[in-house]
C-alpha cells in the first residue's frame, strides 16, 4: 500500500511538471512572435519545440543580419513641448536688461528658443523613423527566415 502511495505521488509529480513545461513552451513559443507583433503558424504540422527552436534560431539570424536587437530597443517617448521659448525669451529679458531694452531682449530670446526647440524636435522625429526603419529591417529578415523554414507570418 505505501509503495503504490508513493508511485502515485511521483505520477502526480511528473503531470504537473510536464504540464508546467508544456506551458512555459508555450509562453516561450508565442513571446519571440508576441514581441515582434506577428503571428506564426506551422504549414508542415511542426511541433512547439520545433517551432521555438526555428523562431529562436531566426531572431539570432535576423539579429545579426539586421544589426538590431528588439529586446534591447526601447519605445520612442513623445516628448511635449519643453518650454525652450519661454526660457530663451527669459534670458533675452535678462540680457536686453543689461542692454537697455528688455522687450527686444525677450523678443530675439523667445525666437532662438522656438528655434531651439524645433531642432530638438526634429531629431526627436528623425530617431523615431530610424527606429521604425531598423525594426522592419528585422521583422522582414526574421519573416523570410520563418517562411523558409515553412511557417507562416502574418
Amino acid at each position: 500500500m505505501k509503495h503504490s502511495a508513493k508511485v502515485i505521488g511521483i505520477m502526480i509529480m511528473l503531470t504537473v511538471a510536464t504540464a508546467t513545461a508544456s506551458r512555459a513552451l508555450a509562453q516561450s513559443t508565442s513571446s519571440v512572435a508576441t514581441q515582434l507583433g506577428v503571428t506564426i503558424s506551422p504549414q508542415n504540422k511542426q511541433e512547439e519545440g520545433q517551432q521555438a527552436k526555428d523562431e529562436n534560431e531566426c531572431y539570432s539570424m535576423a539579429k545579426q543580419q539586421s544589426g538590431v536587437d528588439p529586446a534591447t530597443m526601447t519605445a520612442q517617448q513623445s516628448q511635449g513641448p519643453n518650454g525652450a521659448g519661454a526660457k530663451g525669451a527669459a534670458k533675452g529679458a535678462a540680457v536686453g536688461a543689461i542692454a537697455g531694452d528688455a522687450g527686444t531682449g525677450a523678443a530675439v530670446g523667445a525666437v532662438h528658443g522656438r528655434r531651439k526647440e524645433k531642432r530638438a524636435e526634429r531629431k526627436a522625429d528623425d530617431q523615431a523613423q530610424n527606429t521604425q526603419q531598423s525594426m522592419n529591417v528585422f521583422k522582414n529578415s526574421f519573416s523570410s527566415c520563418m517562411a523558409g523554414r515553412k511557417y507562416s507570418v502574418k
